[in-house]
């Protein structure tokens, strides 16, 4: 249910909810010893914390997340919550690390048949992909 909420509220542009309904959640979660539920929590509160401008915190959510899935064998989970976690990565200014997470969903969804992930993954391949005007990834 807060899960739930809280993707209603950053839907209607409350992230400072969103985060506190998710945050709920991961709390909910880790007390029923639910792994796969937890880590689809933490995804939606790294993806509140990027909406508030807090893009390092929500990189370190999205890196517990995806650890969990992985370790789970989760290919869809993993992947929905490897794209969010390649934007937090532009967020803080790493597109190499970006484009690493864009990657790997790119490979898992392939791999798993989960085609309809694959234009998002390829799309932020191609924004990492693309030089900057004015700006140099080597300095």
């Amino acid at each position: 249910m807060w899960d739930v909420l809280g993707r209603a509220a950053l839907g209607l542009g409350d992230a400072g909810t969103a985060l506190d309904f998710a945050e709920q959640a991961v709390a909910l979660n880790r007390l029923t010893g639910n792994p796969i539920f937890e880590a689809a929590s933490l995804t939606d509160t790294a993806v509140a914390l990027r909406h508030l401008g807090r893009a390092e915190e929500a990189a370190v959510r999205h890196a517990e997340a995806v650890r969990i899935l992985e370790r789970a064998g989760e290919a869809h989970r993993t992947v929905r919550s490897l794209l969010p976690y390649a934007e937090a990565c532009l967020a803080t200014g790493d597109p190499d690390e970006a484009a690493q997470h864009f990657r790997a969903a790119l490979e898992i969804a392939a791999a798993h048949g989960l085609t309809y992930q694959v234009p998002a993954a390829r799309a932020g391949l191609a924004r990492v992909s693309r030089p900057v005007p004015g700006h140099s990834r080597n300095s």
